[in-house]
């Protein structure tokens, strides 16, 4: 998680807060650890503007995914689809289409499995 926060003293703040390794990933258990992540961190009372994810439907789904579940806690968090996911599947897309980043990403899959 990546939050992005304004402090007391109105000063702009990200970091890299927590990495979770989730067993469910349904948008009630996401939900759930994003609110307790949140928490632990002592900005569960603060007032959550825009949340950003991908557009996979449990995920961004309107009446169960994350982002409705979550605004049911957090009223004004607005749904904004993740642009740099959208670019990744452009760039992925587009490299498909060159032979030689195809065959580049190929020899890399190939490489990790050693």
């Amino acid at each position: 998680m990546y939050p992005l926060y304004v402090t007391a003293s109105f000063q702009r703040s990200r970091r890299l807060s927590e990495f979770k390794h989730m067993i469910n990933v349904d948008a009630k258990s996401l939900c759930e650890a994003i609110v307790s992540i949140l928490s632990s961190l002592g900005l569960n009372q603060c007032i959550v503007i825009a949340q950003c994810y991908d557009g996979a439907s449990v995920m961004s789904g309107e009446v169960s995914g994350l982002q409705a579940r979550f605004r049911e806690i957090h009223k004004n968090a607005v749904y904004v689809h993740c642009h740099a996911h959208r670019l990744n599947l452009v760039i992925v897309d587009a490299a498909r289409h060159v032979q030689s980043a195809n065959d580049f990403f190929q020899w890399l899959r190939c490489c990790m499995f050693f």
